[in-house]
């Protein structure tokens, strides 16, 4: 989810992660972090990582289950993990939370998605899921390299159809969906 800098409301942010197991949360804020504990949110997602001090470029992961050999993305405008989740019943899942830079930074969002297919490529190993705020359409060059490397479309996998997520801030609904759940082929989504 992408938080909007901060603004996006802590209650329904809870309520809409009542039964996720992991949660990726993009332009969180201190302050919007802070405002999810009176909600349970700690005691539901006992792990996490993320650094809440670095405004609303922080990128914050929680999860129900031990994160480790979390690493940060260097070198991008947003905070970027790599992270291995241990899933119970399933095993080891590799996880990338992302958020490159939008299109209008010019050759710097296409710099951070060669960096990000990059990452991918070095973490196809294992389970990979790849989640996050991409800043891009499917048709979008770098969201092509990456299905090229092998990861697809959760929403393609579970035949959910066209799912906009942007702009969700004005007062027409979304209309293109730059939000993606990616998987590679040790995963399906349902």
């Amino acid at each position: 989810l992408n938080m909007f800098n901060g603004e996006a409301d802590s209650r329904e942010v809870s309520k809409r992660a009542a039964n996720a197991d992991i949660v990726i949360l993009v332009e969180a804020t201190p302050a919007a972090l802070s405002n999810l504990k009176p909600f349970g949110w700690d005691k539901r997602f006992p792990y996490a990582l993320g650094d809440p001090s670095d405004g609303f470029t922080n990128t914050a992961v929680y999860s129900r289950f031990p994160l480790s050999h979390s690493q940060l993305i260097n070198d991008t405008a947003f905070q970027q993990w790599v992270t291995t989740a241990r899933v119970p019943q399933i095993g080891t899942v590799r996880l990338m939370a992302v958020h490159p830079c939008n299109p209008y930074c010019g050759g710097r969002w296409s710099a951070e998605h060669r960096l990000l297919r990059k990452k991918v490529i070095d973490n196809l190993d294992l389970p990979l899921v790849v989640a996050g705020d991409f800043n891009a359409v499917d048709d979008h060059g770098p969201m092509q390299a990456l299905q090229r490397v092998g990861l697809k479309s959760a929403t393609d996998v579970a035949g959910a159809g066209w799912l906009p997520t942007y702009p969700a801030d004005g007062p027409l609904p979304p209309l293109l969906p730059i939000d993606h759940v990616m998987i590679n082929k040790e995963l399906t989504a349902t």
